[in-house]
């Protein structure tokens, strides 16, 4: 198995929009509406949103590929004035 954790670039933030939808919808739906998994895919893996996050300095997005196939993500986030960070 080859597992590879790169930072995540422009060119993949629609891909990353698009395994976020398929495990929302696996996950969460039967635990919370459909109107909420919408809301907050919308909120949270909006394409615009995913890119002015790229830009920030205290965001950060990262992605894995297994066996060359995108398998996951992450942001994190630093918070309480740099002390802290929210992994998400």
């Amino acid at each position: 198995m080859n597992v590879l954790i790169t930072p995540l670039g422009t060119a993949d933030v629609d891909s990353v929009a698009a395994l976020a939808r398929r495990i929302w919808q696996q996950t969460y739906l039967g635990i919370i509406s459909q109107a909420q998994i919408d809301f907050m895919l919308e909120q949270r893996y909006h394409r615009q949103r995913l890119l002015d996050e790229l830009t920030m300095p205290d965001i950060w997005w990262d992605q894995i590929h297994v066996d060359g196939q995108l398998a996951g993500f992450s942001s994190c986030l630093r918070i309480a004035d740099g002390k802290e960070m929210k992994l998400d």
